[in-house]
């Protein structure tokens, strides 16, 4: 090939391809084979070319049929490259004219039916049967020609490891007329496995541009991307500075609506749903991604829009905020992340619930304060943290001002109306699908009124020779008036129950107001013995007949 232009006259431009790529090795195979083309117009002697080019830049030997061979045309097919011909093209397109020839310039690549794996790894990209090539800043791959269009046609890729995927990639790649570099534009479809587990239809459009403006140039990137029959779009744009290996990514998610019986987020990502159903409302996201040539570092605020869902056994509704996420593998959130919650359904209504909360290893939520309205009162935790493996859950919930009669309403004691309210404090300890309770205490901190008329004793609970004590707890507790009530409650989590309540008062309508102090010592599980315990006489029947059924 005849060097190129005198010194003084333009340089022809010159887009600088790495050899590590599979775009770049189609380019040195054209070059090879054109070289050979246009020294004898054969097509065998184009096929030896390419196969010794190949060889030479220590690519196993090639499988291959030369179709057409001359110096405006190649067609190559079956073409298999690479250890193990990892890498398969079913029809290689080449057209030039002589004089873009002597200038080092090749017209058009057609690719038809290319089929290659990419593994990842620590290491970086590793394209199969490629693996003996030199690192790329070893040597010029195109060898300085330039290539004025690339078309690529049913193209399957496949991605191995923390990432997979397999996709069909249609698109163009064109020269740039306004500086050295490419622009392109590339439409695809397929599968992504994040991680391998889990799996996501994906499809969409890129466009980019190149500059080798630089010692290794940049890579500009634009593109949409759809997944979920298009009901989820994102748009990417940055760059990476091959110099220097540092990439910049602006990330937009568009709204996306959730709906029982439609969209759900096991969908998209099964793994990151397994405890959630019934996912209804909206969720964003927007923030960048940026690459120090060693690692990703995300910093994305994803928003939730009035979002319900049905998890751990409750239906949350209502959940609004952002969530600040700074860290992959592991998951991490930056401090202070704040959401709030309308309304939790587990049974008891808890309203107004307000989190605060940081996540910095991907598996330990630390919850640096939660507030809620629960039963008349206002219940807040600071500083309690749950294994989100588990999962488990430790911290200590400060209550203010519950509300009694709520406590004995959610009780369904018909029987019993009280005035009053008691605060206080439980460490909770949930483990292993267990509750904990670790010296929890609830106390009035007024006087009050209990009134308990359940206008008859059940058989139950009048053992011999205690019949005429029982009598007169009952008759003292029809308008009781407590001066104080606590109610202590220890164990669970693999040990056994114990509480204790203490109530201390009178009744100005029996036996003179003579005063009265009930002190209650109750063993088994707490679901059993709350009520009784509480009043230290009797359950309804309905209720006692519900316990005696667990």
């Amino acid at each position: 090939m005849a060097e190129g232009p005198a010194s003084e006259q333009p340089a022809p431009r010159r887009s600088v391809l790495r050899r590590a790529g599979i775009a770049a090795l189609l380019v040195a195979v054209a070059v090879t084979a054109l070289a050979a083309a246009a020294v004898a117009f054969r097509r065998d002697l184009a096929a030896v070319a390419i196969r010794r080019g190949l060889a030479d830049a220590g690519v196993a030997p090639a499988a291959l049929a030369v179709q057409e061979a001359d110096l405006q045309r190649l067609v190559v097919t079956d073409l298999r490259i690479g250890q193990d011909r990892g890498i398969a093209v079913r029809r290689l397109g080449l057209a030039s004219t002589p004089g873009a020839l002597l200038e080092q310039r090749i017209d058009r690549i057609d690719v038809q039916g290319l089929d290659a794996t990419i593994r990842l790894s620590g290491d970086g990209a590793v394209i199969e049967g490629l693996e003996a090539l030199p690192p790329a800043d070893d040597v010029n791959g195109s060898g300085g020609w330039t290539v004025a269009a690339i078309a690529i046609e049913d193209a399957a890729v496949t991605v191995e490891g923390p990432v997979g995927a397999r996709l069909n990639i249609d698109g163009e790649v064109f020269a740039r007329e306004d500086t050295d570099g490419y622009r392109g534009a590339v439409q695809f479809n397929g599968v992504v496995q994040i991680p391998a587990d889990d799996k996501a239809e994906i499809s969409g459009s890129l466009d980019f541009t190149t500059s080798a403006s630089q010692v290794n140039g940049t890579l500009a990137v634009s593109a949409r991307l759809g997944a979920a029959d298009e009901r989820v779009q994102a748009d990417v744009s940055g760059a990476w500075d091959r110099d220097t290996g540092i990439g910049e990514a602006k990330v937009t998610l568009q709204p996306v609506r959730f709906a029982p019986g439609r969209l759900q987020p096991q969908v998209l990502a099964p793994s990151l749903a397994l405890p959630v159903t019934d996912v209804n409302g909206r969720v964003a996201a927007s923030g960048r991604l940026t690459w120090n040539g060693q690692r990703l570092r995300p910093d994305l605020r994803i928003r939730l829009d009035t979002v319900s869902m049905q998890a751990f056994g409750a239906r949350l509704q209502d959940i609004d905020g952002a969530i600040r996420i700074t860290g992959f593998a592991p998951l991490q959130a930056s401090s202070m992340q704040a959401i709030t919650i309308g309304r939790i359904e587990a049974g008891v209504p808890i309203t107004d619930v307000q989190l605060r909360f940081d996540l910095d290893d991907g598996r330990r939520l630390h919850i640096t304060r939660a507030a809620a309205d629960l039963l008349g009162g206002r219940v807040d935790q600071a500083d309690g943290w749950m294994d989100l493996e588990g999962p488990t859950y430790r911290g200590a919930l400060d209550v203010a001002g519950l509300d009694l009669q709520a406590l004995l309403d959610l009780a369904e004691l018909e029987a019993a109306t009280a005035t009053g309210e008691v605060s206080g404090r439980i460490p909770i300890l949930f483990e292993d699908g267990a509750l904990g309770i670790d010296g929890g205490v609830l106390a009035t901190e007024q006087p009050g009124v209990l009134r308990y008329t359940p206008g008859a004793s059940p058989a139950a609970l009048q053992p011999q020779g205690q019949g005429q004590g029982l009598g007169l707890a009952l008759q003292a507790l029809e308008n009781f008036h407590y001066e104080s009530l606590q109610i202590k409650v220890d164990g669970g989590s693999g040990r056994g129950w114990t509480s204790s309540v203490s109530i201390s008062g009178k009744n100005p309508d029996f036996m003179e107001g003579y005063p009265f102090v009930f002190n209650i010592n109750l063993s088994g599980d707490l679901d059993r013995v709350v009520l009784s315990g509480l009043l230290g006489v009797t359950l309804p029947d309905r209720i006692q007949d519900r316990l005696n059924q667990r």
